[in-house]
């Protein structure tokens, strides 16, 4: 080996000298067997197995030799095995540390951030497919492009993208406002629940993955030979879980966002559900009205901040024996029972009776805000 020279091999930095000034911040001189880069792949292992591989540094390579960082030098039986495979050859190294992930976004940012700031770091994000989303509160936005880097460093290899959620859900396609922040520059994923995939843009679509058991329980109470109206279904998730998870014989999958009725039809070949689930584009109180008349077992209405609106629209898609209607809406954390009063109130208005089955929080939206659902059994009087 030539002394003092630093060379770089695959993102490392190896040498043979000492010399001050010679290692680099992420560097550490070691104790390496040096041995020819054919023989790595049958010393290496050897090594390891006799717990003399250090797991701290990175491997190394100079010239044509490989250097494997030691915990320690041989004893006398260690040194026979491994001049079994190869000359006994010990050196010194200047090795990179390999650089351990951090168990979370605190100690990530451990080093960036001051402990003040640090106590407001969110602990809580999304995961949709292989994006990240996440809140950053107004006194780290100076930082948050940091704190998305050190998120997808915490949670790669399977997330690759980390989005803000720059604005709340809102609007008549229900989209919310996102920033990016680090990994791939894009919104698009696919992401996967109970077998099923959805196929969907972020900053175009609706989707909540904090719906996926509340998708799964609904599937679930669908019986064999139903049909179903989905009135808010977006990219089709309620939808083409219910075709995946029981045997309806249509599931009418409706929604006004253009872009998210284009996503279910690439879902629902996606998940092969053709001739089920039937994606239609337009305003549910007017498809209902026009073309769905009479024909629903089940109402799905998870548009909770306005399904009370529609209630009307829903009564007049079950058949005239009636059904079931999932009905969400948005209540703060003691009002539950009195939105159940006021939502059973309106059915009688619209002249049917309304039972309800069930009703239970969904997820918390705000402190002390929730997303809940009633299961009501609807009958005419």
């Amino acid at each position: 080996m030539a002394a003092g020279r630093l060379r770089r091999f695959g993102g490392l930095l190896t040498s043979d000298s000492g010399a001050p000034g010679s290692t680099p911040a992420n560097a550490t001189r070691v104790l390496c067997l040096e041995c020819p880069k054919s023989l790595a792949a049958r010393v290496i292992p050897l090594c390891r197995g006799l717990g003399l591989l250090s797991p701290r540094f990175r491997i190394g390579r100079m010239g044509g030799n490989v250097l494997i960082p030691l915990t320690r030098r041989p004893d006398v039986r260690e040194r026979k095995a491994v001049e079994g495979l190869t000359a006994l050859r010990l050196t010194y190294a200047v090795l990179e540390k390999k650089r351990r992930r951090p168990e979370d976004l605190i100690e990530a940012l451990g080093d960036e951030l001051p402990p003040h700031l640090l106590a407001c770091v969110p602990r809580s994000f999304d995961i949709v497919g292989d994006i990240a989303v996440m809140k950053i509160p107004e006194e780290l936005e100076p930082h948050r492009f940091d704190i998305g880097r050190a998120l997808l460093e915490v949670l790669s290899p399977g997330v690759r993208v980390v989005l803000r959620k720059a604005s709340p859900v809102a609007g008549v396609y229900r989209t919310m406002g996102v920033e990016w922040l680090a990994g791939e520059r894009r919104t698009e994923t696919v992401h996967k629940e109970f077998g099923c995939a959805y196929r969907l843009d972020l900053a175009k679509v609706y989707f909540s993955p904090r719906l996926a058991t509340e998708r799964m329980r609904v599937a679930s109470q669908v019986g064999p030979g139903e049909t179903v109206v989905n009135m808010f279904a977006g990219v089709g998730c309620f939808s083409i879980m219910m075709a995946r998870h029981a045997r309806p014989a249509k599931v009418y999958s409706i929604d006004v966002n253009p872009v998210a009725v284009e996503y279910a039809k690439e879902n629902v070949a996606l998940n092969r559900v053709e001739g089920v689930v039937v994606p239609i584009l337009g305003d549910a109180r007017e498809v209902v009205g026009t073309r769905l008349r009479d024909v629903a077992d089940r109402v799905v209405m998870q548009l909770p901040e306005g399904a009370y609106g529609f209630l009307d629209a829903a009564v007049t898609a079950l058949k005239p024996r009636g059904g079931t209607v999932h009905y969400y809406d948005f209540v703060d954390q003691d009002e539950l029972s009195g939105r159940r009063l006021e939502v059973l109130g309106r059915l009688e208005e619209l002249g049917w009776r309304g039972k309800v089955l069930l009703e239970r929080r969904v997820s918390q939206v705000a402190p002390r805000r929730y997303e809940a659902v009633f299961d009501i059994e609807v009958t005419a009087p």
